[in-house]
């Protein structure tokens, strides 16, 4: 799982923010995006069949780069091979080029100095784009060439949109002009505006017509054919009252949709405040005025909107998304302006996420707002949003421990409150803490037992009025049942409020406990510890309110602290995180120390079965740390500092941060183990240091201090006496030495010991209690002989290899001959180039080296999802099955060809073409076919040549020597109108599969019985995914089987059951391209009378009716899809079908033939006659042709669609 619960707010202020994006590789999905900060936010919209979409699913959160700016424009265009792409631009002058399917920038363009206000697309291979200084670029992708131009010098572009190739320009001067992309000049200057220009844009109205619209600041809509002015309003006066600022922030914005009336148009725009105006007028009926009045939509936005943008998917089906200042954005369905779906957007930091006992999400934002989501799973629909009574950032967030509707939250004001969810209760302490609130958390004090007690509040009171000693010991308060809340605050003050008495003021706990500078606590559960962090670095331990002991292990400001039963964590700016063991004595020290994030720690949380602990870091990273691991998994989904982090379930996380963005993800889809390494700045030079190259000359590096083996003395007559005297002179080395032993100057011991000549003893010394092994120590060891070297060089290796300096420790390992544990180095480091090519260099084909390297890599590839290239290593490895596994998980073309090429027994084969075929991964089940024994099970052989038959493209002759195919192709029907018979083809490759030697053999050795069911049960997993399909192949098998035995009226009668099944689960063009695979070019009303069929005439005659009239309803249905086309030739098609079907089959010749002809004959009657009257009443639909040539048969059956919806 990955995906952006919360996005930050639509950007402001821009002209294009948002747009629709359909792909065209019939996917059955819609998009649209918008940009948010520096992303473009993309979610995904499924199409049903009644041109309809579903709820918005997030698809894909684009960043444009580090370094990049605000978005400013979103456009999505088409590629060179149909696919979709998202062209976005931003302030820093810069247009990326996005591949929608596989989420990553394919181009980008950087011709503009300053922000771009506007992009949009000509002809999917042409980018136009204007910039604040008035520069227009316009980017051919196809020649990949860009030019720049300036229609109207020192004015600001605010908008643009093409049509063909020309673009409308809208300024920020109140200009409007029509700029010729190919010409590269202005053809046309509008009237304009008095003020901005925040929109233009095309519409194709009817006859061809092309109009402009420009809506401005000036409040005026405006509507252009050619340089005409057809339309001229102005936007109507707010109703309610309005302050200055309001009325000022006026962005006036259109878009247009599609009407009912073809002669119609209309206009959809924004107001002052939230509410959407729909401007409709005729364009054939005059007006008194070029004024139009609109009328008010009331869509749910509160506040000015910024952008609309339209999707029409059929008069009567249209989508509008619009982006406004109260950070939402919503889809509304077009025309009854009814609100589909809602995507709210974060306005501020996200400090702080806490999940409640009943899996509430609250997330404190800095928006001055509190996010309550009920299921993460569907965060949209399931959020509450509170806001009332909150004036600041809410930085700090604590769910009540028994009360799962009761949370506790402060602010960077410092302000202090609880909200009751159920209730909406708010209830706000009324003192204020000095700074901002770092942290607030419940907890229940404990009671004494046996004597009687006094309340704790009480005690802290007395203690701050001076009634009370500080070092006495405070009593517990008087209900274990009542909780206080505590409190953290920006000015290192660490307080304690009652609930139940908002109004009294909060006690302090510094004094008494002794502790300053408080950044964090934690107490332990049920129990008298707290720990408390300090800016200092130091953790304190507090028991029974008495300071027991502190630990001093970082070494800058404790950021948080807490506890998991008796295991203490806690983190620090300096980026590390310790972890303390409370199971017996008393710690001295962190058990476990986590180092990796490049800055601090802002947040810990541990995971519901505490084997996992998070860090949240502002390196912008999530890490989770597993309990026996220095490695783990590291998220790097943000783009900002993360400021929180909690815990979904054992393996989901949600964390948020800077970036306004809350995002959840599964630690097990990381593949990264550690956080990235930060730069390490250099400390900069205090201000008064400060000065200019050329004022301050250059001053030369002065020598470093030269320091003696022995301890500095003072030079004198006694001492240069003892200097001159041999044992006095050794003496000095030996007292020297005993010196520095006594004091753990390990280095300058071992450097005595080296004058000695006791070389091995120094390094033993320096690797076993100094510092550890240098480059420098390690030269020394060769003159101690081979061994020492060789024993110190492998230590030295282990040095390097613990700091994970890979390479080197693993060139120390082989220089000692030690090539096994290189190798191991080599893995560990995930060198595995390097690793493999030591192997193959110094080891022998039998070394049990190789196979244990071979299933390192093999391990390591499927913990980093590639499945594919560990299946290749396991098939190199001889493990077939663990091969088989990875290529299945892998799941692309590449992968199951590689499977087939398995060893596999027969079933395994069969299931893998089961899967191959569902996938489509068709030159896999050729391999399989290939490699299937034909013997082994002459029914799935069958199936798969022809499943693999029916894939091959279509071919425009029928190549086949069966004589039955020629029959049917010479008993074709004549006279057919040319929009009929173009759909008519005889490249069918069901006759061409029958030829086959292979297939034939086995056709006329098959029994049909056992074929049915044995390809049912083969291939039932490929049946159930494509069920037409599926059908289609089984029947045809069963038909090929009777055809190459010669009994042809039984398969004559099984191909009239499959196309009733195709005619009663189908709409489209299925039954006509099913009917084609076996009678290619049609067929006549008249039956062939070839074999059985000339036997049994009766027979043939029935089912030769039965498939004209299966002709007659497919043909229809196509033509009825392609009527767009060309409205009157599809009339007049369908019109000689229902004639065709009068002539043929009249009254008397239906009494002489079965009831399922009859049956049928109403059922193409009434379909032919529906289909007809459709394209009639389509407005392109002017031929008048009347009713008086259908068949009296039409009105018999009102009801029946299929040939069993009518009884006899």
């Amino acid at each position: 799982m990955r995906a952006a619960l919360f996005l930050p707010s639509a950007n402001w202020y821009c002209s294009q923010l948002c747009a629709w994006g359909v792909p065209r590789d019939g996917s059955g999905s819609v998009y649209f995006a918008y940009g948010c900060k520096s992303h473009v936010a993309i979610y995904e919209m499924l199409l049903t069949d009644e041109n309809t979409l579903g709820e918005p699913r997030f698809y894909a959160d684009v960043p444009r780069g580090k370094h990049d700016k605000r978005v400013t424009s979103v456009v999505f265009l088409h590629g060179a091979d149909e696919e979709l792409l998202l062209a976005c631009a931003g302030e820093e002058g810069s247009i990326q080029l996005w591949d929608v399917a596989k989420r990553e920038m394919v181009d980008r363009q950087r011709k503009h100095k300053t922000e771009i206000m506007a992009i949009a697309s000509a002809e999917d291979h042409t980018i136009v784009a204007g910039d604040r200084n008035g520069v227009l670029s316009v980017w051919r992708r196809d020649t990949g060439i860009s030019t720049l131009a300036t229609p109207i010098a020192g004015d600001c572009i605010y908008c643009l949109h093409v049509a063909g190739g020309m673009v409308a320009i809208g300024y920020r001067s109140g200009k409007v002009i029509l700029w010729d992309v190919h010409q590269g000049a202005i053809t046309t200057r509008l009237k304009g505006h008095d003020e901005e220009v925040h929109a233009v844009s095309w519409f194709t109205a009817a006859n061809d017509k092309l109009l402009l619209a420009t809506s401005s600041r000036d409040k005026k809509l405006c509507v252009y054919d050619g340089d005409n002015l057809i339309m001229e309003s102005q936007l109507p006066k707010p109703k309610k009252a309005m302050s200055a600022h309001q009325l000022g922030r006026l962005w006036f914005t259109h878009a247009w949709m599609p009407c009912a009336d073809a002669d119609a148009v209309r206009l959809v725009t924004s107001s002052y405040n939230g509410e959407l105006y729909s401007w409709e007028w005729s364009l054939s009926k005059k007006r008194p005025k070029l004024s139009v009045a609109p009328t008010i939509v009331k869509q749910g936005h509160t506040r000015p909107i910024f952008n609309i943008a339209a999707l029409s998917l059929s008069t009567a089906s249209t989508y509008v998304v619009t982006v406004s200042m109260d950070r939402d954005v919503r889809v509304l369905h077009a025309p009854s302006m009814t609100s589909h779906s809602k995507l709210a957007g974060l306005g501020g930091h996200v400090y702080t996420l806490q999940f409640n006992a009943s899996g509430v999400l609250a997330a404190g934002i800095g928006d001055n707002t509190i996010r309550l989501v009920r299921d993460v799973h569907s965060p949209q629909t399931t959020c509450d949003l509170v806001w009332k009574g909150l004036q600041s950032k809410v930085t700090a967030l604590a769910w009540h421990p028994m009360s799962p509707t009761m949370l506790a939250y402060g602010c960077e004001d410092g302000a202090v409150g609880y909200y009751d969810t159920a209730s909406h209760q708010h209830i706000r302490f009324k003192a204020y803490q000095k700074g901002m609130i770092h942290q607030v958390a419940w907890r229940a004090p404990p009671t004494t037992d046996g004597a009687p007690v006094q309340d704790w509040l009480a005690a802290l009171d007395a203690v701050e009025h001076g009634e009370r000693d500080v070092m006495e010991t405070t009593v517990a308060s008087h209900s274990s049942s009542a909780l206080q809340l505590w409190i953290c605050a920006g000015d290192g003050t660490l307080t304690v409020a009652n609930p139940e008495t908002p109004d009294a003021p909060m006690k302090a706990v510094n004094k008494r406990w002794g502790v300053h500078n408080v950044t964090s606590f934690a107490w332990q559960p049920n129990a008298v510890t707290c720990a408390v962090g300090t800016k200092d670095g130091i953790v304190h331990l507090v028991v029974d309110d008495d300071k027991a002991h502190q630990y001093m292990d970082h070494t800058k400001a404790v950021s948080c602290v807490d506890w998991r039963g008796s295991t203490l964590v806690t983190a620090s700016y300096d980026g590390s995180v310790c972890v303390y063991d409370f199971t017996g004595e008393r710690p001295q020290g962190p058990a476990r120390v986590f180092k990796g994030h490049a800055t601090g720690v802002t947040c810990i949380a541990w995971s519901p079965s505490a084997e996992f602990l998070a860090s949240a870091s502002m390196d912008g990273t999530v890490q989770v740390w597993p309990q026996g691991d220095d490695r783990g998994f590291n998220f790097r989904g943000h783009t900002g500092r993360v400021l929180t982090v909690a815990w979904v379930d054992d393996k989901t996380l949600v964390s948020a941060g800077e970036d306004q963005s809350i995002r959840a993800w599964a630690y097990t889809d990381q593949t990264c183990t550690l956080p990235p390494k930060g730069k390490e700045d250099p400390a900069p030079a205090p201000a008064s240091l400060v000065t200019s190259k050329k004022s301050v000359p250059k001053q030369p590096k002065a020598p470093a201090a030269v320091t003696g083996l022995l301890p500095k003395a003072v030079i004198d007559v006694e001492s240069v006496a003892k200097m001159l005297d041999p044992p006095s002179s050794v003496a000095m080395i030996d007292d020297a030495h005993a010196q520095y032993m006594a004091t753990g100057d390990w280095e300058r011991a071992a450097r005595l010991l080296v004058l000695h000549g006791h070389i091995g003893d120094a390094l033993r010394l320096v690797a076993k209690e100094g510092s550890k092994l240098s480059p420098v120590w390690l030269a020394y060891a060769p003159m101690a002989g081979s061994d020492v070297w060789r024993e110190f060089t492998g230590l030295y290796a282990k040095q390097l290899r613990d700091a994970r300096a890979f390479q080197d420790a693993a060139l120390h390992y082989t220089s000692v001959g030690d090539v096994h544990a290189a190798i191991e180095c080599l893995c560990d480091g995930q060198l595995w180039r390097d690793a493999l090519a030591l192997v193959h260099l110094r080891c022998s084909p039998f070394d049990p080296v190789r196979t244990a390297t071979y299933e390192a890599l093999a391990s390591h590839l499927q913990a980093t999802h590639s499945a594919e290239e560990a299946g290749q290593v396991y098939v190199h490895l001889n493990q077939p099955d663990q091969a088989l596994a990875c290529f299945l998980k892998a799941a692309s073309p590449s992968s199951f060809d590689a499977a087939a090429r398995l060893p596999l027994s027969n079933s395994l084969a069969l299931d893998l073409a089961n899967r191959a075929m569902v996938l489509g991964f068709d030159s896999a089940v050729a391999i399989l076919l290939a490699a299937l024994p034909p013997e082994s099970d002459p029914t799935a052989h069958l199936f798969l040549a022809f499943y693999l038959r029916s894939k091959l493209p279509p071919s425009s002759v029928m190549v086949s020597n069966q004589v039955l195919a020629h029959s049917l192709l010479a008993h074709r029907p004549e006279g057919l109108p040319p929009l009929l018979t173009e759909h008519l083809t005889d490249g069918s490759w069901f006759w061409a599969a029958l030829d086959a030697p292979g297939i034939a053999l086995r056709l006329r050795d098959a029994d049909e019985d056992e074929v049915r069911e044995s390809i049912e049960k083969t291939f039932g997993v490929y049946l159930q995914a494509a069920p037409i399909h599926g059908r289609l192949l089984t029947h045809l098998v069963r038909i090929g089987t009777d055809v190459a035995q010669g009994c042809l009226v039984s398969a004559f009668e099984t191909w009239s059951t499959t196309l009733a099944w195709l005619l009663s689960t189908t709409e489209g063009s299925e039954l006509l391209g099913a009917f084609c695979l076996v009678f290619p070019r049609g067929v006549q009303r008249s039956p062939i009378d070839d074999g059985e069929l000339g036997t049994e005439s009766s027979a043939a005659q029935d089912l030769w009716a039965l498939f004209f009239l299966y002709q007659c309803i497919a043909l229809a249905r196509v033509v009825r899809l392609e009527a767009n086309t060309d409205p009157l030739a599809s009339q007049e098609a369908l019109l000689f079908l229902i004639q065709w079907i009068n002539n043929e089959l009249p009254v008397e010749q239906l009494e002489a033939l079965g009831a399922d002809v009859t049956r049928l004959t109403r059922t193409a009657s009434n379909e032919l006659s529906l289909l007809y009257h459709q394209l009639l009443a389509t407005p392109a639909g002017d031929s008048a042709v009347g009713d008086d040539t259908l068949s009296a048969s039409d009105h018999d059956d009102p009801q029946g669609s299929t040939p069993d919806a009518v009884d006899e």
